[in-house]
């Protein structure tokens, strides 16, 4: 038994001499791991003290270690280390072995209710099953409104309340019911916001849309089109380019998972033509003595234009004097003329046009006879004073009975009418001049002329 005994060894040797030694002996008694202990715990159960669970009177600063002798820190069990025989071993003291007892756990399943969410819908949506929000929940469970009442899980944002709606289901004992719980909010339908006239200026144009009453958490998806415009871009902006001719855009947000829940604007793209201009200068002449107008290019009625007109000497000079703000200008000098034109859009889009002034002579004399056979060497010709100013003038001779003798597209002094001998006779002959004014119509001359000797 426990305790400290002594014992006593004698000896006598052969003269009689007694001699004693004396033993104590220390009987321990072994550390107590207790009694083996069994208990069914639930799946999710923290911080269970598995010395508790042992029987008997176990003395206390032993190791606890898993099926798998791995350590069990304090002693403390957490479900996720699984089933089995969890060992306590106590050591000594002194030379007595290790003892030890075993803890049997089983556990029991918690049911899975899913995870917490949230629903966004519009007064316009369908009902919803609420059952799809929870991920993989287990089916079989019970669904209770805002108010403690008992749901069917189907939410319809026409007759039932905001608020948390909750999805409990059953454990094995002693696991208790365990609720996941969505809230299901109504929100308006979402109003897009968009410009209604943007204008493109020939570099890339952002169209950058909004909500006028998003609600913070809920999802949005957006939508533009054309297709062949937006090129297929989400967001709330899109990017276009190339916009040739005016072009409606559209924008649509919509709540995501329901498109019932949607509305759209659209906005046009507007691209201002530059001003109309000729690619070549404007050619004009000036009679000497007089002045000329030169009048702005025909613009379109859409925009207002702001005219500047410029005066060069030269062309390739770099001087220019700067002479009006008006549509067109009266100018009595000959030379280049610029013209910038301006178009008040958004745009601000401009282009020249280009001017040439020259003087010539307007005035021309036409002769009544001419004397082309009296071998003088004088007044041989039809000569036209002045004609070589208006190029491209016409000139159809006729004789008394209507017979064209002459006629000349291009009538200047290289190729005056010269009769020959023989080709006419003296007498009377009638003219039709068309002179080519470049600024206007054909000017009709016409009248008698006589050969004569």
């Amino acid at each position: 038994t426990e305790g400290t005994y002594q014992y006593y060894f004698e000896a006598t040797n052969n003269f009689g001499c007694t001699y004693v030694d004396t033993v104590d002996l220390e009987v321990l008694a072994p550390f107590d791991p207790g009694l083996n202990g069994q208990s069914l715990e639930c799946e999710a159960v923290t911080g269970l003290q598995l010395f508790d669970l042992l029987n008997g009177s176990p003395d206390a600063g032993g190791v606890w270690t898993t099926p798998t002798e791995e350590l069990v820190p304090n002693g403390l069990y957490n479900g996720n280390l699984g089933e089995g025989d969890f060992e306590y071993t106590v050591t000594g003291p002194g030379s007595c072995p290790p003892s030890s007892s075993l803890v049997s756990i089983d556990l029991a399943l918690l049911g899975n209710p899913g995870s917490n969410n949230t629903l966004y819908l519009c007064e316009e949506s369908n009902a919803a099953d609420l059952f799809p929000l929870l991920g993989d929940a287990d089916q079989g469970g019970t669904w209770q409104d805002p108010n403690g009442n008992d749901f069917s899980g189907i939410f319809n944002p026409a007759s039932d309340d905001e608020g948390i709606y909750t999805y409990a289901v059953p454990s094995e004992d002693p696991c208790p019911v365990v609720v996941a719980e969505v809230l299901a909010i109504t929100v308006p339908s979402p109003i897009p916001v968009l410009d209604d006239e943007q204008y493109f200026c020939g570099i890339p144009l952002t169209l950058v849309g909004e909500l006028s009453n998003g609600v913070p958490g809920a999802n949005y998806s957006y939508v533009w089109g054309p297709a062949d415009v937006t090129a297929g871009q989400t967001g709330t902006s899109v990017t276009v380019n190339n916009i040739e001719n005016d072009t409606e855009v559209s924008f649509t947000a919509v709540l995501d998972g329901f498109p019932e829940c949607s509305n759209t604007v659209t906005a046009t793209i507007i691209a201002p033509e530059p001003p109309s201009t000729s690619i070549d200068s404007l050619a004009y002449e000036l009679c000497l003595g007089e002045t000329v107008s030169l009048p702005a290019p025909i613009q379109s009625e859409d925009w207002d234009y702001i005219y500047s007109w410029t005066f060069l000497n030269d062309v390739d000079t770099a001087e220019v004097e700067f002479i009006g703000l008006e549509p067109s200008i009266t100018v009595d000098n000959s030379g280049f003329y610029q013209l910038t034109i301006t178009s008040d859009d958004p745009c601000a889009n401009s282009a020249i046009q280009n001017y040439l002034v020259e003087t010539v002579v307007c005035e021309i004399f036409i002769p009544n006879i001419i004397t082309p056979f009296d071998q003088d060497g004088k007044n041989d010709a039809f000569a036209i004073t002045g004609i070589d100013f208006f190029p491209g003038s016409r000139v159809v001779i006729y004789n008394r009975w209507g017979n064209i003798v002459y006629e000349e597209d291009s009538y200047n002094s290289s190729n005056y009418w010269r009769p020959r001998d023989g080709e006419v006779s003296d007498g009377t002959y009638y003219y039709i001049l068309e002179l080519n004014r470049r600024q206007g119509d054909d000017e009709v001359y016409s009248g008698i002329i006589t050969v004569a000797n």
